[in-house]
């Protein structure tokens, strides 16, 4: 019988009706089925987890099967906690997984310090709950999934963007933004495409090895298997204490007055003048591939570094490029097993005429992280204690052993250039930006000191016609370039390798990074060094190699007056503006940055003699 309005029928066994869901609930369960959720969610960390694999595929350090495997465990763990564990509504939107590999990839880069990436974290988080609010809203489940995936592709290609800008940050001055969106969009590339060069000249491998001794790069297997072959200079001559200025002169075959890239006042520095040519630029123009493989902060395009090269590859990236896994092999980023495996890699994707390569390794340089005991790891050695006679052989061993395993590495790179025919046929040139202090003067590091082990370099040099034999005279890193034109038949200025250095040729170095403006000289026999403390100081080579005896050198001796007379690199832009406001007001007198066409010292004045039976290396100066 139908029931009127307004009656009830009794139904027996019918089970109690359930009221208790509430209206939104009963709102969200209607819009968004349990069905779609777990296939929106699911579909979201699948496209964040294929982003994070194709990432690490376009990189340049090999990814093991079980680290792919465990990055996408965990992911999937991530995937079903979010699905099963969190309550029906907004916490399960799909916005949430490219938002979690963002603040993760903050977490731990840390790019705009501790206090500013918390703040930026939290911001994240609270606008991404707002958006996951308004996607609720949404009934569309065709928006809400584009949504999902849109946000897992940007989340994980915005992480990736920001370990590239922790990776390429400088210092003061740096282009990091600039340099970051390059490195994404070579990693979103093909990675080392086959290239074509325009020149039939003979290819150039260029190989520095940065702080390397002069003493122990003489003591390599590869100086060794290179000098068999060419010209060798076992002490030649930087131009700088340190890494910016030195570089710049190789590949621009000038002084540091000639290219500018120095240090400045406060700390900050300059980079090559966009006036000077340099060598890629030259070799580019005349039809050369141009290729670079570097591991120095300071040699990155925000310092001019990067032009005239077709592919400028700086391996600085910090660990992390899995969210989980992290680093995809146990090598650190710039570790000479990973710069020699893409100077390899580029020198098979390279023709075998008309190309140039420039690899730099950094390991030498502190931290010595292939060394053990207290000095592993170490950045540096501070001078604020004394060191035993026993510690400082450990040092100098973990010294010795970082520039071992460098010198394996350079022989796997030699090996693939020998393969392709580079050592017979091109122009290969092995040499180091400076050496490195291990107590020599009573103290360590580079950048302070114009003293042999500081400035003095290893050289060799290979050539078409070059036979084996010890280079003449005090060759100088300002010889590459012009050494590297001449050899491939394009025109240069300056001293060519090939032929030797003439004898009595006057060497000179200029600038520190850190402790004051030191200038020097030398020849074959002689160093005069203008100190910080405007004294100079002159060193017999022939019996005092070590440089522990000064000796009485007049003022007007022609290594002498070199040494005083190096010209500074002028100030660019505004920093000469913000100098020339210092002295008007009296914080500095004219030179002392050792900037301008003056010295830093008005008036130079011979060293204070040691005591008798008294040596620099023994306590200092």
């Amino acid at each position: 019988m139908a029931c009127e309005p307004g009656c009830v029928v009794d139904t027996p066994n019918a089970p109690p009706l359930d009221v208790s869901v509430s209206a939104a609930q009963l709102e969200s369960s209607s819009r968004f089925p349990e069905g779609a959720r777990i296939r929106d969610l699911a579909t979201a960390w699948a496209v964040l987890a294929a982003v994070e694999c194709f990432l690490a595929t376009r990189g340049y350090l090999p990814v093991l099967a079980w680290q792919y495997a465990f990055e996408l465990f965990g992911l999937g763990i991530l995937c079903i906690s979010q699905i099963r564990l969190l309550p029906v509504g907004w916490p399960q939107s799909p916005l949430w997984p490219g938002m979690f590999a963002l603040v993760m990839t903050l977490g731990w880069a840390q790019p705009f310090g501790v206090y500013g990436t918390t703040g930026v974290i939290a911001g994240l988080v609270v606008a991404a709950a707002g958006l996951a609010m308004a996607l609720e809203r949404v009934a569309n489940a065709r928006i809400r999934l584009a949504v999902g995936i849109l946000c897992s592709v940007i989340g994980m290609i915005g992480a990736r963007y920001v370990v590239l800008v922790e990776g390429a940050s400088v210092g003061p001055g740096s282009n990091a933004w600039r340099i970051a969106l390059g490195d994404l969009a070579e990693e979103l590339a093909p990675e080392f495409p086959r290239s074509q060069s325009f020149h039939d000249a003979p290819p150039v491998l260029v190989i520095t090895v940065d702080t390397l001794r002069w003493d122990s790069m003489r003591e390599m297997t590869s100086f060794s298997r290179l000098a068999a072959r060419g010209l060798s200079w076992q002490r030649a001559m930087s131009t700088s204490s340190w890494t910016l200025p030195a570089m710049a002169s190789m590949q621009t075959g000038l002084p540091v007055s000639g290219h500018g890239a120095s240090a400045r006042p406060g700390g900050s520095t300059q980079g090559i003048d966009p006036e000077v040519a340099v060598l890629p630029e030259q070799l580019h123009a005349a039809g050369y591939e141009t290729w670079a493989v570097l591991t120095n902060a300071w040699l990155t395009g925000a310092h001019g570094f990067d032009r005239g090269f077709d592919h400028f590859e700086q391996s600085l990236h910090p660990p992390g490029r899995m969210l989980l896994t992290g680093f995809p092999n146990k090598d650190s980023h710039d570790s000479a097993v990973h710069t020699t495996d893409l100077a390899i890699r580029a020198i098979e994707s390279l023709d075998a005429r008309g190309s140039y390569l420039w690899v730099h390794y950094i390991d030498v340089h502190m931290p010595w992280e292939h060394a053990g005991g207290w000095v592993a790891g170490a950045i540096t050695l501070p001078d604020s204690r004394p060191y035993s006679a026993a510690e400082r052989s450990e040092a100098r061993a973990a010294y010795e052993q970082e520039v071992d395993f460098v010198d394996a590495q350079i022989g796997r790179l030699l090996d693939a250039a020998e393969a392709k025919g580079w050592l017979d046929q091109g122009v290969v040139v092995f040499t180091s930006d400076h050496g490195e202090e291990l107590w020599d003067h009573g103290s360590t590091g580079h950048g302070h000191s114009h003293h042999g082990e500081v400035v003095d370099v290893g050289l060799v040099l290979l050539a078409p016609g070059v036979e084996p034999a010890a280079g003449s005279g005090t060759a100088s890193l300002r010889d590459i370039a012009p050494t590297i034109l001449a050899a491939v038949g394009l025109a240069a200025e300056g001293i060519d390798l090939r032929d030797g250095v003439p004898l009595g040729t006057i060497r000179s170095a200029w600038g520190n990074n850190r402790v004051g403006v030191e200038s020097s000289a030398r020849d074959e026999r002689w160093r005069a060094i203008v100190g910080t403390d405007c004294r100079l100081r002159a060193y017999d080579l022939e019996t005092d190699p070590l440089e522990l005896q000064p000796v009485a050198m007049p003022l007007d001796h022609r290594v002498a007056a070199a040494a005083i007379a190096v010209p500074a690199p002028r100030l660019a832009g505004k920093a000469a503006e913000v100098v020339g406001q210092l002295v008007a007001l009296g914080y500095l007198v004219e030179g002392d940055d050792g900037s301008g066409e003056r010295k830093t010292c008005d008036r130079v004045l011979p060293a204070q003699p040691l005591p008798p039976g008294r040596r620099e290396g023994a306590g200092g100066r």
